[in-house]
């Protein structure tokens, strides 16, 4: 969940770069077999990769297939060489970052800072970034906020990377406008239909041969072992929810702790940067002579600082929100810029600020001096907080307790009566939907399964939202549907492939009758004209043969397909009347958003092959190849 939380921070532009980059790395230098998970397995340049944070990535990549792919067990996985694709995914990082840091980019706190706010996942009821609910959503994830942090800090500066290396990418526009040509081309038909209708007679095929296909398709037929189960789950919210403190006591936890709930001065700023190299005197006159320029004429109104920092501005994250750096409090930014910002009036402009990025103009949109949120604005946030701590501290115990009442031979609605626990039911499932819907491990599913209806699991399951005790309330083994459940199917079946083959045999026939272009005279008056084609070859009311539009944009226009063509109805013999072009203004709805793509893979390519380089370049040296292959 984290790893997808981390991967929503990140652009659009940069999933697409990361999802095309395939490396595979060659290990130089085996060195001794250590054993200790604390280890270093790996040195990338001469830094270090340890086993936990291979064990770590390789959790997080087993999670990720696993909720793609319900039902996996360890012995599925093992194909997937998961600690070895972990360690690729580091050593392609640390040599990201390294690159970084040799270029000078850095991510600072309060781009950091935004990009958690921004996620939806750590606002509360009200939709307002709550620092409680960050440290209860990365505790479930078993993740600090220090080690979710540095991964976030990482993707932001490998985005900031990708943005640098590729910033050179262009793609010429008539090569995209070649590309929508191909694409948006279409081919009229003329077609001749033999209908499968045609061909029914005596296509019932006899009962010795729906049979003999049943017995020779017997994994069609399989129903999966199945279960419905009752359910309780025994988590600190869900006994939080029936036993929420009163206003007395959440007033007094504020009045304790009302320095947390501190709230220090703040500044809302928006600025204009102008980069310039440290050792480039010439190139920092400039920007300082710009940018004083450029003030002058913000402060005579001939423009707004919004519209200034989206034209002018070298920080082009700030610079699509019009420079907006949003709020921040001391210590958040680079020395030089915060004692200016914090120095300003609100709606000031500074006067050219140096630091090590550059020249800045700062605006301050607002100030809020520090102080204290008010208990009406934290009440449900702390109400919260109480009821789910004091549900923790008690957890155990009421685990036990249900545990107990369980079983002396009580039912699950009976024992989670006095806590306010109801059962919740899944109905019927299988396998890996009951895992979903459980949130339990599909070992501990499939397990469930071979439960003794009425049965509950002894050991409670160990899920992100507490534990779960589950009644089997009545299972269905797996097992194969009968010849006669499935007798008429087959039958059907085999009758219709009778018919495809005996209109196909028609239609090849007819094909092969064609001279100089003319159909036999039999045919001439069944001929129709289909609505144009795209390249899938689907015909309206006929269906689909991707053969058939392969052939129909690989044919000259006036000519005969090459041979006949399955389709849902029956089969037929076609042949291309002409080209139909996209309609005028087709491409001018589209450009912007085809460039923007051209532009994206583009830039994914120069990004692989900018990683292929510093591959090839690396000094990786691998300490345990066996720990890898475990």
């Amino acid at each position: 969940m984290l790893d997808a939380i981390r991967s929503n921070a990140q652009s659009l532009g940069v999933k697409i770069i990361f999802a095309v980059i395939i490396i595979v790395f060659v290990f130089w230098g085996v060195g001794s077999f250590m054993s200790s998970p604390s280890s270093d397995i790996i040195t990338v340049n001469g830094e270090p990769i340890s086993a936990q944070e291979i064990l770590r990535s390789a959790s997080h990549l087993t999670r990720q297939i696993q909720q793609s792919r319900p039902g996996m067990t360890e012995e599925d996985l093992k194909p997937f060489k998961i600690r070895y694709r972990a360690a690729q995914q580091l050593i392609m990082r640390k040599l990201l970052s390294q690159e970084a840091k040799r270029l000078g980019i850095a991510v600072t706190p309060v781009e950091l800072r935004k990009a958690i706010e921004s996620l939806p996942y750590f606002r509360n009821q009200d939709g307002v970034f709550d620092p409680e609910v960050y440290k209860r959503v990365l505790a479930t994830g078993q993740e600090t906020p220090g080690t979710f942090e540095e991964g976030l800090r990482q993707d932001l500066l490998i985005e900031k990377l990708s943005r640098i290396v590729t910033a050179g990418a262009t793609v010429a526009e008539e090569e995209v406008r070649s590309l929508f040509d191909f694409q948006t081309e279409r081919r009229a038909l003329e077609y001749v239909l033999f209908p499968a209708s045609d061909y029914a007679a005596g296509d019932t095929p006899k009962e010795e041969d729906v049979r003999a296909w049943y017995e020779a398709h017997q994994d069609a037929f399989k129903v999966p072992a199945s279960a419905d189960v009752d359910y309780l789950l025994i988590g600190a919210e869900s006994l939080a929810a029936s036993s929420m403190p009163d206003d007395a006591a959440v007033a007094a936890f504020y009045e304790k702790n009302k320095d947390r709930f501190a709230i220090p001065e703040q500044v809302h700023a928006r600025h204009i940067l102008i980069k310039v190299p440290a050792e480039d005197a010439e190139a920092g006159k400039a920007a300082l002579a710009r940018l004083q320029e450029l003030r002058g004429s913000l402060l005579k109104k001939k423009a707004s600082f919004a519209e200034a920092a989206k034209k002018s501005s070298d920080d082009k994250i700030s610079a699509e929100n019009g420079g907006d750096l949003g709020w921040f409090t001391r210590g958040q930014m680079v020395p030089e810029f915060e004692e200016s910002a914090f120095a300003l009036k609100e709606g000031e402009i500074s006067e050219p600020v140096k630091t090590a990025y550059g020249y800045h103009l700062i605006l301050v949109e607002g100030r809020r001096p520090a102080g204290t949120r008010p208990l009406n604005e934290v009440k449900e946030t702390i109400r919260r907080q109480i009821g789910t701590e004091q549900a923790a501290g008690r957890l155990q115990d009421v685990l036990d307790q249900i545990l107990l009442a369980v079983m002396g031979g009580k039912s699950l609605e009976a024992a989670g009566e006095p806590f306010k626990l109801t059962p919740a039911n899944t109905g019927s499932m299988k396998a890996s939907e009951l895992a979903a819907a459980l949130d339990i491990k599909p070992e501990e599913a499939a397990a469930l399964l071979k439960t003794k209806p009425g049965a509950v699991n002894e050991t409670p399951f160990v899920t992100k939202k507490g534990y779960v005790l589950a009644r089997v309330k009545e299972s269905t083994p797996e097992r194969v549907k009968s010849f006669e459940e499935v007798k008429a199917e087959i039958s059907k079946g085999l009758a219709a492939e009778t018919r495809a083959k005996r209109a196909l045999d028609a239609a090849t026939a007819a094909r092969s009758e064609i001279k100089d272009g003319a159909l036999p005279s039999r045919l001439a008056g069944k001929a129709k004209k289909s609505d144009p084609i795209d390249r899938s070859g689907s015909l309206a009311g006929l269906g689909a043969n991707a053969e058939l539009g392969r052939a129909a944009f690989s044919t000259a226009p006036g000519e005969w397909l090459p041979a006949a063509y399955p389709v849902e109805k029956g089969a037929v013999i076609a042949r291309v009347l002409k080209s139909v072009p996209a309609e005028d203004g087709a491409w001018d709805k589209v450009r912007e958003m085809m460039m923007s793509r051209a532009q994206e893979s583009r830039r994914a390519y120069l990004f692989e092959a900018f990683c292929e380089s510093l591959r090839a370049k690396a000094k990786v040296l691998l300490q345990n190849q066996k720990f890898l292959e475990d």
